[in-house]
């Protein structure tokens, strides 16, 4: 220690020494500049991160899908594997099935007696329009036409059920060509995640063929105290331990498991998404609250002495000595409660000097 520092700090004077009555540390002007003392203002903190809690990637139920087959049938052909990234329209796989020719005929069918009325409805309306028929006779040959249509458009309906597009019935309507060639494509993008057709393999009608998901939008679910939740808020920011993920809370559960008094507490992946995967768990941290006026300051401003942690308040005379309580540190920040004002400056360097001047003088542990 240099003669300055030596004689700066046995210019001090300590007031009290004991923590909870608000131990005072003169220094002046001068003695805070030799020692190399600054302060700086507090900051409101409406949050802090505080619990830490286990936590499992799942994919939000509306992201993911089960591609499956309509019709019984004999896999031909199977076009898409496991982790492959595909697009809505993709070829996923072929199935070849006997039904299937069995609905395009029932189609090409309706079509042929709808065609025909269609032409009969028209010939009559031109003959009731000139007087040569009665109108009822019209009105039974256009009932029968509708009737024809409707018959038409539910064979059409049968077809697309049955997993045909729009492009392949109307291929069909103009060739009247038909196939046993069932083409299953992807309805939406996302990735397989399971794939259950195998290739020779004979299906079943409704048989699950492939699992996709959309990871565009993941979940972080965790299980956390009851009592925990009193301080959750949704919208609060959730962070992942040694990566650069984060999350914010949008549900928290209202049934406790009788087990082990836990809530289900679900969060939304918002940056990072890329660098979790469907399945893995997480050690989380959870941004909590309390009916407590909080402040963000340096780690570094804060002081052990016992059981207690202090700061140091700037005043007139120097620098008052107060606990706080610490509610969360993480890196070179910490958020901290106690009897403090907005207004109040804090010592945020130089704090060792100060520690030591006190300890000397009897303070401190």
């Amino acid at each position: 220690m240099n003669k300055i520092l030596k004689t700066t700090l046995t210019a001090f004077i300590l007031v009290s020494t004991n923590v909870h009555s608000a131990a005072l540390i003169k220094i002046d002007a001068s003695q805070r500049d030799a020692l190399g003392i600054k302060t700086a203002p507090l900051q409101a903190a409406a949050e802090y991160i505080g619990n830490q809690a286990p936590a499992r990637v799942v994919i939000p139920p509306s992201q993911e899908h089960v591609v499956s087959t309509s019709q019984t049938g004999l896999v031909n052909k199977v076009n898409a594997a496991v982790g492959d990234n595909i697009k809505k329209g993709d070829l996923l796989a072929e199935i070849k099935s006997p039904d299937l020719i069995m609905l395009q005929r029932e189609y090409l069918q309706a079509l042929s007696q709808e065609q025909l009325l269609k032409s009969q409805m028209k010939r009559d309306q031109t003959l009731f329009e000139e007087g040569i028929i009665a109108q009822r006779r019209y009105l039974e040959t256009k009932s029968q036409y509708m009737e024809a249509s409707a018959t038409l458009d539910e064979r059409k309906q049968t077809l697309e059920l049955a997993g045909m597009d729009i492009s392949s019935i109307t291929k069909l309507r103009k060739t009247r060509k038909l196939t046993s060639t069932l083409i299953v494509k992807a309805q939406w993008q996302g990735v397989v995640l399971e794939r259950m057709a195998v290739t020779g393999a004979r299906v079943e009608a409704n048989a699950p063929l492939f699992r996709i998901a959309d990871l565009s939008k993941l979940w972080l679910d965790m299980r956390v105290p009851i009592t925990t939740t009193k301080s959750l808020k949704p919208g609060s920011v959730i962070t992942i331990k040694d990566a650069d993920v984060k999350a914010k809370l949008i549900m928290i559960g209202h049934e406790v498991d009788p087990g082990n008094q836990t809530v289900l507490v679900r969060g939304e992946v918002t940056q990072g998404i890329d660098k979790v995967r469907p399945g893995q768990f997480l050690e989380v941290q959870l941004t909590t609250q309390n009916n407590l006026t909080q402040y963000r300051i340096p780690a570094a401003a804060l002081v052990r002495s016992g059981n207690q942690t202090v700061v140091f308040i700037e005043s007139d005379l120097g620098f008052r000595i107060l606990p706080v309580r610490l509610l969360s540190q993480q890196g070179d920040s910490a958020v901290i409660a106690g009897d403090l004002s907005i207004t109040d400056r804090i010592a945020v360097s130089g704090i060792a000097a100060i520690k030591g001047a006190w300890q000397g003088l009897g303070g401190g542990e």
